[in-house]
């Protein structure tokens, strides 16, 4: 078993600083940041009213999800939904992850019209740039600021999912939410 003093969490966050999207968008950049774990080393968070996207940057872990356990790889996303218990650990010697959350009233509908599933997802290599204007956009407390992120966020997202998604009734739905959000 490892020394308990070498058993790490690193975590960097930076919170959207009103409780909940302050303007009338389908979904909202909660949080964004990045987390380093060390072997040994893990989290478990009670359930939040958003959806946690974790993108693999270096080394490996395992998340538990509901009663599965699935291994996470650099280029590979994986995500808790509103009500799931989080609860992931570091099988590596160092484990370094990339993480956002979203929510508002879309949230789950944008993330399921996107083809994500329960499991990992092999999404390639993380998008650095976007996840550090994501940084820059949340803290902006404005209007503009909050419809920044919220595009920066889907832009994760649509990089996550391999590009766009093909068309259909609910990618439609997806892309007048886009329009909406870059005019306003």
């Amino acid at each position: 078993m490892p020394d308990n003093n070498r058993r790490t969490v690193i975590e960097q966050h930076v919170f959207r600083p009103s409780r909940r999207p302050t303007i009338p968008l389908p979904f909202g950049a909660r949080s964004v940041g990045c987390t380093k774990i060390s072997k040994g080393a893990g989290v478990d968070i009670d359930p939040r009213n958003a959806i946690h996207v974790f993108w693999g940057l270096a080394g490996s872990g395992a998340f538990q999800v509901e009663d599965k356990q699935y291994s996470l790889a650099p280029g590979q996303i994986m995500f808790y939904l509103p009500g799931q218990r989080h609860h992931y650990w570091a099988t590596s010697d160092s484990w370094l992850l990339r993480l956002m959350s979203v929510d508002g009233e879309q949230a789950v509908t944008v993330f399921s019209a996107m083809g994500f599933g329960k499991k990992p997802w092999d999404a390639g290599p993380c998008p650095e740039d976007q996840f550090k204007m994501l940084e820059r956009q949340i803290r902006d407390p404005t209007p503009a600021g909050e419809r920044a992120a919220c595009a920066i966020a889907f832009n994760i997202l649509l990089r996550a999912a391999g590009g766009s998604p093909s068309g259909g009734p609910d990618f439609r739905v997806i892309s007048r939410s886009v329009d909406l959000i870059s005019k306003n």
